[in-house]
């Protein structure tokens, strides 16, 4: 073999590897294809056909927007309701504690009159 048919060989053995590189897959190029199963959980056309739209999920931000308002006044509702409440349960305990003051001292009172009758009851059997 000459020097040049050897040159020539080594130019198209050069070639030859170029374009394996550029055209055959490496490990690694293989290692980060999808796999069957890639394919099979990806959209089809019926699934990307049936896909919301930006005016979809417009709308839908829009309804979760009036539901969330109108929650939020229905909260505001119950807790100005729930405050109303406690100020009644406040006067009430109040008013409670009042009358349990009263009834303690009518109690007390009552208490010394059965004493001054028991008293005249035993002076009057005594005599």
């Amino acid at each position: 073999m000459t020097t040049n048919e050897i040159t020539q060989l080594n130019i198209r053995f050069d070639e030859l590897m170029e374009f394996l590189v550029e055209h055959v897959a490496t490990k690694d190029d293989i290692a980060n294809m999808a796999t069957k199963d890639d394919i099979a959980n990806m959209a089809t056309k019926d699934d990307i056909a049936n896909m919301a739209t930006k005016d979809d999920i417009a709308m839908l931000d829009a309804k979760i927007d009036r539901v969330h308002n109108d929650l939020m006044q229905e909260i505001r509702a119950i807790r100005s309701e729930l405050d109303r409440l406690k100020q009644d349960l406040a006067r009430i305990e109040k008013r409670i504690g009042e009358d349990l003051d009263v009834y303690a001292e009518d109690i007390v009172d009552l208490k010394k009159r059965i004493k001054i009758l028991e008293r005249q009851v035993r002076e009057m059997h005594v005599a």
